[in-house]
């Protein structure tokens, strides 16, 4: 999965990124523990969607995986099924604005421990290799009232991996501001 020159690939060679590469995603969810997002490349051509527990591919018309998410009270399970493969993310809150991501294919017993870094009041957020010496993506939001958001995958990173990993962190980032502004409220 983590290879020693940080490549990153689960799910598929084709996904991995040979230059760094930017994408705009469209957040359409409505209530905070769905997942729906549009994915476009730099021109505004639609490439992915991801909804309704399945990643697709619109340009091909195909689903590339389904997944399922679990929500507990201090992390997140992501669990992908592409094809005989099974994968499993686990998203740990830790104190402040770090994120811990643990990647996981119990069949071929790879693990590879990721950290999300992130300026919530900035909108800034970067995904980092366990060491924090290799950048793998960053990702901000469009502005304060946008549903837009940019994605800047780097060379050797499985995009698709890259953008369901954001999609969840964007997820658990509305979820905490949302608790910290009904906490703001009530006092």
């Amino acid at each position: 999965m983590l290879s020693s020159n940080e490549r990153i690939c689960a799910l598929d060679e084709n996904f991995v990124s040979k230059k760094r590469t930017v994408f705009q995603i469209e957040n359409s969810t409505k209530l905070l523990y769905k997942i729906n997002y549009k994915v476009y490349n730099k021109n505004g051509k639609e490439l992915y969607q991801c909804e309704k527990g399945k990643f697709c591919d619109v340009i091909h018309d195909n689903v590339i995986f389904e997944y399922e998410k679990k929500n507990h009270f201090t992390s997140i399970d992501l669990i992908i099924q592409k094809s005989n493969s099974s994968y499993k993310v686990i998203f740990k809150k830790k104190f402040g604005n770090s994120i811990d991501i643990v990647l996981s294919n119990e069949a071929l017993n790879e693990t590879a421990n990721l950290k999300m870094k992130g300026h919530f009041l900035k909108n800034n957020f970067e995904i980092y290799n366990q060491d924090n010496s290799s950048l793998l993506c960053s990702f901000k939001k469009n502005g304060i009232f946008s549903k837009m958001y940019t994605i800047e995958v780097e060379k050797g990173v499985d995009s698709v991996l890259m953008m369901m990993i954001v999609f969840i962190l964007i997820n658990m980032i509305q979820r905490t501001r949302t608790a910290a502004a009904s906490s703001a409220a009530a006092a």
